[in-house]
């Protein structure tokens, strides 16, 4: 079962976490920063593809299409 969570951390705002893979077609409309806790995020633009890890970060460009893939880690959520 999905869980999105919304919260607010010193104005930063955290989106959601998922138990299962998931994939989407994204377009940023403001510049975004994602920082990975837990579990891998694939990045898919223009043909390269970058793989995040639990501790690392990266800087989305607004107005920019790319595909996201979430993977869930095998433990699941953090703090469930």
């Amino acid at each position: 079962m999905e869980k999105l969570d919304v919260f607010d951390c010193s104005n930063i705002f955290i989106a959601c976490y998922f138990t299962t893979d998931k994939a989407c077609s994204h377009c940023n409309r403001e510049h975004t920063l994602i920082y990975i806790y837990s579990g891998e995020l694939d990045i898919t633009e223009g043909g390269h593809t970058t793989t995040l890890r639990p501790g690392e970060c990266a800087f989305l460009r607004r107005d920019n299409r790319m595909l996201l893939h979430k993977h869930a880690s095998e433990e699941g959520p953090i703090g469930q």
